[in-house]
C-alpha cells in the first residue's frame, strides 16, 4: 500500500531529526558510519574463508545464469561475475540491476554469523559485474515482473 510506505518514510524522517535534535547531527552521522563500517567488517570476515567458485543454473524457461566468485582473501574482498548469463530474454523473467545486486547483497548478509543490520556497508568489499543486455541488466522497456521473485530467488 502506497500510503502505508508513504507513512513508514515519514515517520523515518521524524525519528531520524529527533535523534539530530536529541544528540546532534554529528553524533547521528559518526555512528551511522559506525554501523555501515561494523557490516563491511562482517562481510569482509565472511570473505576471508571463503573460496573462489564458479556456477551455473538454467531456468524452465532456458535462460541461464552464470556466477563466477573470485575472493581475494588477503584484501577480503570479493568480486561476483554474472558474465555468460543469458542475454535479455523475450519474457518476463529479466531481473532490474538493483533486484540483482539485493539478491547479492542478501546473500553475503545471511553469511555473516552475527546480527548486523542489513545496510551498504555490506556490498562495500564486494565489486559486482553485471553484463549490460543480459536478462540480470536488461534494457529498457524488458518485461521484468517475474524477475523480481522468480530469477532473484535462482541466484540466492
Amino acid at each position: 500500500d502506497l500510503r502505508a510506505q508513504i507513512a513508514a518514510n515519514e515517520k523515518g524522517v521524524q525519528e531520524l531529526l529527533s535523534m539530530c535534535e536529541y544528540f546532534g547531527l554529528d553524533v547521528v552521522q559518526a555512528y551511522m558510519g559506525h554501523v555501515k563500517a561494523n557490516a563491511e567488517e562482517a562481510v569482509r570476515r565472511v570473505i576471508s574463508v571463503l573460496k573462489d567458485g564458479c556456477y551455473r543454473y538454467r531456468l524452465d524457461n532456458g535462460g541461464v545464469i552464470r556466477v563466477a566468485v573470485r575472493v581475494d582473501t588477503e584484501g577480503r574482498s570479493a568480486i561476483v561475475d554474472f558474465t555468460g548469463t543469458s542475454e535479455q530474454l523475450d519474457n518476463n523473467f529479466n531481473a532490474p540491476s538493483a533486484i540483482t545486486m539485493a539478491a547479492v547483497l542478501y546473500v553475503f548478509r545471511t553469511l555473516v554469523d552475527s546480527d548486523i543490520p542489513l545496510n551498504d556497508g555490506c556490498l562495500k568489499p564486494l565489486s559486482i559485474i553485471l553484463p549490460e543486455g543480459s536478462m540480470l541488466r536488461p534494457h529498457y522497456p524488458a518485461a521484468v515482473v517475474a524477475g523480481n521473485v522468480e530469477t532473484s530467488m535462482c541466484i540466492v
